[in-house]
């Protein structure tokens, strides 16, 4: 394909034309150019074979409509040639029609060979080498695509006739083709490799982990911990039992398919034996916080087991904290061990400086002096040394900090280099003769603060051999790539710099006198027995089941309906829920017929018919199948329905073109339930009449007895059929479905009319069946109570009726029952309110997640009659620093004033808030109508500072960065002459009970009309006009926000 993704000629496809009056070909030669290589090819990171510019001049260019191959040429032993479109590879009469160039690998064709190359095509006007039209490209030609370029390359327009005052490409019919080509080795087989058919086992010898929505982290981890040989074979020491909540067992499963699979491995047996759910799966974590939990939770399982502290001996050391008096013999001291080492990236060139910047020796002196027991106050040296480092070394590189000055968390991009050797002697205590390292893993990040990538690159033996494990893919990688490419920083783009935002984030290196034992090789051998067997049936289980995956997809779903099927279960339409039988989809209807005759036991006077979708959406038999040779593929695709009729008379097999078969019901309105009739074949000539005999001789009606005669088009749309005209003036065909019932009574005519839920007629009984709902009862009040009724009912029922209905089911007064609805936008419940023309279907709350249809109830102790006098509402009553205390709950007449309500205050302040801010203020002669069910009403105590001469109220309310982020409770605040806002702050900070260090990452902003002014600590604002949209802003991050993204990695089993 080409770069703009337009389908580009093949060569494979194309077809040789021949044209005497053809131009000369065009001579390739080696020119100088006018952009040179390094300009048009500027050197990629990759290894160069060879570059070269070839040239070509286009002659009679404006004649040229036929595609051409111009001559071939060779660049780092590969022969290449340029597939020339004089008027592109399309529709060349469209009036934006462009030249199409396109580059030729010739060596790829018919070969399996690959060729790697960066190239760019340009058009030179002959004269003047500044008129130039240029584009490049990269990419990896192989069999099935020897050929890349641009469909469009440059407008006819561009070069005939010059576009916006520029000159024209073609001068004296000649144009200039430089084609410049560099050709890259491909080491690893990834350059430029869109991995479709990539294979990781066959490649690499080594396969990734599936990732389950964002689980990168995890994977990365458990492939550099994987490699650690040793602490696999750890691992796979761990006694076991069979459950499946074993972390230890399912970890011993993913290492063991990473040894054995030759596909990516799943995970969501670990994750599941974590105890986690799917929200857990797609929340990203921090690697260093996983590898703690996970190690925490090992190291719980193996205790009192014979592998006890394999773990620690692995990755733990020792250091020493301590504090040391200058001036006196003082030192206190603390040993602790360290799973990990974190180290500052910030202000640091490398690993080296970032140790040295650990062990750094602060000074207390000064107002820091230590207090030393019996030695009071002295200066001191305070520091970390390193006593013990373990075998395998975990750095975590400090890439993500809190930023004071931003208020939240940052990405530290800085570069920060690291070696494949380090020598940690001198940041011991004592000297040792070995403490050298070897890099064995570099897990990285890409991405900020708000989410990326997490992948590992990893050297799996002693050998210098890197591999980059990205989730399911794994490619081999030079070490420059593990290591340089993730030291961060800066690359320069297009003159500018810009950071990179992949850098390492974690760094594995093992000590080098045990760095053979650690990575000792291990195969099915290491793994205890009882674990391999456990495994290797596993293994069995899992390809049984790909196996009948496969037939699935080769197979397909026969539903086979009988009359018997369609008289046990009939309702709307024909088919029913009869478990289908799964067939390979290249049987015959031979083969079909065969196995239900041995469950059916029919005879041979049969017709089978085939079902198919009709546009409304229903189901019906449209054709009957003659050709019993055909094969199940031939008449569908994953699923195939069939009707048997039976029992046909001798003879009467073949149908004729005007041949129709129609379904028959009959409906009882006393017992409310449809009866299926049975199928008849009739003439489209055939008369109503006739019909109506032949179905109450077949159902044993007297024929004097008049009947009702509807067509079931689908459940929705019921149309009663004249009792005149003929099969084919109703337009009747094969499948369509007669339902028929008595004529009613006079009287019980007037019935259906003024009660259609008595369903006395065929079209009420379905209005019924469409509208029938199952509906759980829940209590409002009792919402974890499992013990709820469900009850079927209409969502055509009225209030009342519903009541009725449902204090029959609760053996309740239905006048004492209140319904409310869940509303999903406020996250509350809100008061049906009965009315007149309200049904049950604006009553239910739907479960959008279960499907599941809810009534809130809730049991009163008056009727609703009384209580629709009466206003029902919550007051959040507030302590002195604003925070809730209490919830007071009021059930009052509606003529009840604010000065009515009984409130534990003496000087009570009443407000509502929407969004975290004040809407009104309530007055005491206000009436409790004012009240509004979305709104949040608070009261507190007035504070005496607001009765002191001169203070002037202000709305205050809290946001975080921009006033769509508001929270918490708004207030009003006494501001006083002269006072500057520093002053104010700080009074704030006493009120709302805040601390002095979380104060001062609050800022102070006058907020109106939404737009944002922070104020200076100076500022006075006592004279500033505030209007009823004008309030004072604390901006700050609320740290009472619960968000389901920020729930902490646990492992719970």
């Amino acid at each position: 394909m080409s770069q703009e993704n337009t389908p580009i000629f093949s060569f494979q496809e194309r077809i040789r034309t021949e044209n005497s009056s053809t131009p000369p070909t065009p001579v390739a030669e080696e020119s100088r150019v006018v952009i040179s290589n390094e300009e048009a090819l500027p050197s990629l990171n990759h290894p160069l074979i060879e570059k070269r510019v070839m040239k070509f001049t286009l002659e009679n260019v404006s004649s040229k409509t036929e595609r051409e191959n111009l001559p071939k040429f060779s660049v780092g032993g590969s022969e290449f040639s340029v597939l020339y479109f004089p008027r592109g590879n399309a529709n060349e009469n469209r009036e934006d029609a462009s030249a199409s160039l396109f580059l030729v690998c010739e060596s790829v064709k018919d070969s399996d060979a690959v060729v790697c190359a960066h190239f760019m095509l340009s058009l030179v006007n002959v004269v003047d080498e500044r008129v130039i039209v240029s584009k490049s490209a990269t990419h990896r030609f192989h069999r099935d695509e020897v050929d890349w370029g641009f469909s469009k390359f440059c407008s006819l327009k561009k070069m005939f006739e010059g576009e916006e005052g520029e000159k024209k490409l073609v001068e004296d019919d000649k144009v200039d083709l430089y084609v410049h080509v560099a050709v890259y080795r491909d080491d690893y087989k990834t350059l430029w490799n869109d991995f479709a058919t990539w294979d990781s086992k066959k490649m690499t010898g080594y396969v990734g982990l599936m990732n389950q929505g964002a689980t990168c982290y995890m994977n990365s981890l458990l492939q550099s911990l994987y490699f650690t040989n040793a602490f696999r074979r750890a691992v796979y020491s761990i006694p076991t039992e069979v459950e499946e909540k074993s972390v230890p067992l399912s970890l011993q499963r993913v290492f063991y398919n990473l040894q054995n699979s030759d596909r990516a491995v799943g995970t969501k047996d670990l994750t599941r034996s974590f105890g986690w759910d799917t929200m857990d799966s797609f929340m990203q974590h921090d690697v260093q916080e996983f590898n703690r939990v996970l190690q925490d939770c090992l190291e719980e399982k193996i205790k009192k087991t014979p592998v006890e502290g394999l773990i620690e001996k692995l990755f733990v050391g020792k250091m020493k904290s301590f504090i040391k008096c200058v001036n006196v013999n003082y030192e206190s001291s603390r040993e602790e061990k360290f799973y990990d080492i974190q180290l500052n990236v910030k202000g640091m060139k490398n690993l080296e400086e970032s140790f040295k910047d650990y062990i750094k020796v602060e000074m207390l002196n000064g107002e820091n002096k230590y207090m030393a027991e019996g030695h009071g106050l002295q200066d001191a040296k305070k520091g970390v040394v390193f006593m013990e480092f373990p075998p395998v070394l975990h750095l975590q590189l400090k890439r993500f900090e809190y930023d004071f000055e931003r208020d939240a968390m940052v990405k530290i991009n800085d570069r920060h280099e690291f070696p494949l050797e380090i020598d940690l002697k001198e940041f011991k205590n004592e000297e040792t003769e070995d403490e050298m390292y070897h890099l064995h893993g570099v897990l990285v990040h890409s991405g900020d603060v708000n989410g990326g990538h997490y992948m590992a690159y990893i050297r799996p033996t002693i050998e210098n051999e890197w591999f980059k494990f990205d989730d399911d893919r794994v490619i081999k990688v030079s070490t420059e790539e593990a290591l340089d490419e993730n030291f961060g920083g800066e690359f320069n783009n297009k003159n500018r710099k810009i950071k990179k935002i992949t850098n390492a984030y974690m760094l594995v290196y093992i000590k080098d006198s045990q760095r053979m034992e650690i990575l000792k090789p291990i195969t099915n051998k290491d793994i205890p027995l009882k674990l391999l067997e456990l495994f290797e049936n596993e293994k069995k289980l899992e390809l049984e089941k790909r196996k009948e995956k496969e037939e699935i997809l080769n197979s397909l779903n026969v539903y086979f309906i009988t009359k018997k099927d369609l008289n046990e279960k009939i309702s709307s339409d024909l088919f029913s829920t009869k478990p289908p039988i799964r067939f390979n989809k290249n049987f015959n209807f031979f083969q079909i017929i065969d196995h239900f005759q041995n469950i059916y036991n029919f005879n041979s006077n049969f017709r089978l018919w085939l079902f198919c979708k009709r546009q409304n959406n229903t189901f019906r038999p449209d054709s009957c199948i003659t050709d019993f040779n055909q094969t199940l593929s031939q008449v569908g695709k994953n699923e195939i329905l069939l009707y048997l009729e039976e029992d046909i008379k001798e003879g009467e097999r073949e149908l004729s073109i005007d041949d129709v078969l129609l379904f028959v019901k009959f409906y009882d309105p006393v017992e409310k339930k449809l009866n299926f009739v049975g199928s008849f074949v009739f003439k489209l000539s055939d008369k109503m009449e006739n019909v109506i005999l032949q179905v109450k001789q077949q159902i044993g009606l007297d024929e004097t007895i008049p009947v009702r005669v509807y067509e079931e088009i689908k459940p929705t749309f019921i149309e009663q059929k004249a009792l005149k005209g003929t099969i084919q003036s109703h337009e009747l065909t094969t499948g369509d479905i007669l339902i028929f019932q008595k004529e009613l009574s006079f009287d019980l005519h007037k019935q259906s009319e003024l009660d259609p839920l008595k369903q006395l007629t065929v079209p009420h009984h379905f209005d019924y069946l469409v509208n029938k709902v199952f509906v759980i009862l829940k209590q409002k009040d009792l919402l974890d109570n499992q013990n709820d009724i469900s009850i079927e009912l209409s969502r055509k029922f009225s209030f009342d009726l519903v009541s009725e209905k449902v204090g029959a089911a609760l053996s309740h007064d239905p006048t004492r029952i209140l319904f409310h609805q869940f509303d999903p936008f406020y996250k509350n419940f809100k008061v049906i309110s009965r009315r007149k023309n309200l049904c049950l279907n604006e009553m239910i709350s739907v479960d959008n997640s279960s499907g599941l249809n809810y009534l809130f109830y809730e049991k009163l102790n008056i009727s609703l009659m009384e209580l629709e006098s009466k206003i029902s509402f919550q007051i959040i009553l507030l302590d002195e620093n604003l925070k809730e205390s209490s919830i007071q709950k009021f059930l009052v007449s509606k003529n009840s004033l604010i000065k009515d309500l009984n409130l534990d205050f003496k000087n009570p302040r009443i407000y509502d808030t929407f969004n975290c801010r004040i809407l009104r203020e309530f007055k005491p002669n206000d009436p409790v109508s004012l009240f509004s069910t979305h709104s949040t009403i608070y009261a507190h105590e007035i504070p005496l500072d607001e009765s002191l001469p001169n203070a002037k109220l202000v709305s205050v309310e809290h946001f975080n960065k921009d006033t769509s982020k508001m929270h918490g409770i708004p207030f009003k605040f006494p501001i006083f002459p002269n006072e500057p806002c520093s002053q104010i702050k700080e009074r704030i900070g006493k009120r709302l009970n805040i601390s002095e260090k979380d104060l001062t990452r609050i800022k102070l902003a006058r907020i109106t009309f939404g737009s944002i002014q922070y104020l200076n600590p100076d500022e006075v604002l006592y004279n500033v006009e505030f209007g009823v949209n004008d309030h004072l802003g604390l901006d700050h991050v609320d740290r009472n926000a619960t968000k389901s993204y920020d729930r902490s990695l646990k492992i719970h089993n």
